[in-house]
Formats: C-alpha cells, structure tokens, sequence
C-alpha cells in the first residue's frame, strides 16, 4: 500500500544531509556529524512548523554564536534559484534558514532583510519579513516597495505576500488591520504585474484587507476598474471574494449587481443522493 504523504516530510533527513554538506563545503569547521545528529534524534513525529524550528535550532547550536558571520554562511551555502541543486535540496529546506534570520536577526536590520531577500529567491521568507515589518514598519515597508519593482516575480510576491495583514498561518499585522495605507502603496505598483502569482497576492492581500476596511478597498478597486485590463478585471473579482459572501452591497454594485437587488428561492425540494 503507497504511504500517505505527509507534509511535514518535506523536512526529512535526506535534505538535512544535503543541507548538512553545503555548510560543510562553505564552513569546514562545521560539525555537521554532530547537526545531523541532533536532528535525527528529534525529528520523529514533529509536525511541520515543529521541523522547520528543529533545523533552525541546530543551525544556531552548530554554527557561530555571531549573527553576522552564522548568515554569510548560509547565503554562502544557498543554490542557486530555480537550479537543478535547489530540487535536490527541497525549497522548503530554505524554511528553516530564513526562520533562523527573524529569530535571531530583529536587531541586524539590514543583514537580515539582504539575507530574506536572496531566501525568498528560492523559497517565500513572507512568514519571516513580518517580524521586521513589525518592529521597523517605516524602513521595512521602503525596502519592500523597493522589492515591488524588481526584477524577480518572487521578489515582487515578497511584497505583497509579506504585507499581508492577515496572512494565515503568519503574524497578524496589526497596524495594518487598523491602516492599510502603507500596504495599498505596494498593491497600487503590482496591480498589472505580469505573474500571476503576484496578481494572485495582491489580491489576496485586498482580501484581507476588506474584513477590516471594506469601503477602502472598494474604493481602490473602483479606481482600478477604470480602463480594466482583463487580468485586472480577474484580480478586482478575486479580491472581492469575502464581500461578496457577505452581501456587501457596495462590492457586488461594483461588479454590475443591482444594489436593491432581491432574491428568493421558491419550490425548493432536496433530495438524498443515492
């Protein structure tokens, strides 16, 4: 019988050794029969987020205590993004690697956003930037409207992804529930962005940002709706999804609904599906 996959695997000992052997090549003085080990011990029924933070953990036990020589050697051991090394590795292995950086990086601002900023190259660091977005909002915000304009859609998608105000599973953001104006000047930049995948996140960004401030986002959407792009159109529906679950009269007018609209089901029958 074939074993159910589960997603915690992604961490498993197989990219620890390969992990294991890149900070050996950069760092010789690694101990790294010693990291495996420590990891190899623990890993057994973690969960997902439980793994990440075991590898983590070891990176700061095995390697120097100094923040700023411990994240040159893991930019020195990263693959290059997209490379064949990278899929032997496992992107998800660059979790661990970029939780390590929010961990233990808050008061190195700028070692930490450059090292997030080539992590995110090969694996999304959205979960981590929040902590710095929490702790420096003004610079941290500027350094990602910086990222908006870049050349890298998974440099873009840091952007927006990151300033999520409710990303699930992240940190909420709760300057931006209560304002989103810094957030909305990022989204403004990637609006017509030509990935799909930031498209994707802007709009599940407006998503977001519509359980706090719905008339905001109607708002910004109405503007976006003049001279719509089909793409737009797509990202201006995808963003409205929540509004429109709850009826919201203004969103649902935007999108050509009558707002006196008046709905009622007549002669309803069910029947058991056999």
């Amino acid at each position: 019988m074939e074993e159910k996959f589960l997603i915690r695997n992604l961490f498993n000992m197989n990219g620890v050794l390969i992990l294991s052997k890149r900070l050996k090549t950069v760092y010789p003085p690694f101990d790294d029969e010693g990291f495996k080990l420590f990891i190899e011990s623990r890993l057994g029924e973690l969960s997902f987020n439980e793994r990440s933070y075991l590898i983590s953990e070891a990176i700061e036990k095995f390697l120097p205590d100094d923040f700023e020589s411990t994240a040159q050697i893991l930019l020195d051991s990263l693959p290059e993004p997209r490379s064949t090394e990278l899929k032997e590795l496992g992107a998800f292995m660059i979790l661990p690697l970029s939780n390590f950086i929010s961990r233990k990086g808050l008061n190195n601002f700028d070692t930490s956003i450059n090292a997030l900023f080539q992590m995110t190259l090969r694996c999304s660091a959205e979960f981590d930037i929040r902590h710095f977005i929490a702790k420096y909002p003004l610079e941290t915000m500027k350094r990602l409207e910086i990222l908006a304009r870049n050349s890298d859609p998974a440099a873009r998608r840091l952007a927006t992804e990151g300033s999520r105000p409710r990303l699930p599973w992240g940190m909420r953001l709760q300057q931006f529930v209560i304002d989103p104006t810094p957030v909305l000047r990022i989204l403004e930049i990637l609006k017509d962005d030509p990935s799909l995948d930031v498209r994707r996140s802007v709009a599940n960004n407006l998503n977001d940002i519509s359980k706090d401030n719905p008339d905001v986002v109607v708002e910004t959407l109405k503007r976006w709706k003049i001279n719509a792009t089909p793409e737009r159109e797509w990202l201006i529906n995808h963003s409205l999804r929540t509004l429109f679950k709850k009826g919201h009269k203004a969103s649902l007018e935007l999108q050509g609904f009558p707002p006196d609209i008046n709905v009622a089901l007549e002669d309803l029958s069910l029947s058991k599906m056999k």
